[in-house]
């Protein structure tokens, strides 16, 4: 994988917006299953 390849990758989630609810990808995968809600701000699972 290339640094290019990476970049447009982060770049491609832009403007994600949950709605409100911390319910995104992001969160699916760092904790291996489906959560949202206050508890898991999905800022800290972007990966």
């Amino acid at each position: 994988m290339t640094a290019k390849t990476i970049i447009d990758k982060a770049l491609s989630y832009l403007y994600t917006y949950d709605g409100g609810t911390n319910e995104v990808i992001f969160n699916d995968r760092y904790y291996g299953e489906h959560v949202s809600g206050d508890s898991y701000p999905w800022c800290c699972a972007f990966n």
